[in-house]
């Protein structure tokens, strides 16, 4: 896995153009439930769900990983998905 930017040299790169953040790939486990009454056989199979992020790195810290799914130019971003570090598999950096 390439070195990933931290939280600081991130906020720097927003003061400076926030369209120049790192785009990754983020894999990682997503908790599941379910909802009413089930009987056991009905429990099968469910559980733990692999997941896939990518986007523009926002946050990089020991507790969590933020990704952002667009930015623009005047420092706006739309859909921001934060991620547990317990949670990530790996981390691959594309850009």
């Amino acid at each position: 896995m390439k070195h990933l930017p931290n939280d600081q040299w991130l906020e720097k790169q927003m003061e400076k153009n926030s369209t120049k953040l790192p785009v990754v790939r983020v894999a990682w486990i997503d908790s599941a439930s379910t909802h009413g009454w089930q009987r056991p056989e009905d429990l099968k199979g469910t559980g733990l769900n692999k997941v896939e992020t990518v986007g523009f790195l926002f946050r990089n810290n020991k507790k969590e990983i933020h990704v952002l799914q667009s930015v623009d130019g005047s420092h706006n971003f739309g859909e921001r998905m934060a991620i547990p570090r317990p949670c990530v598999q790996s981390v691959k950096r594309l850009q």
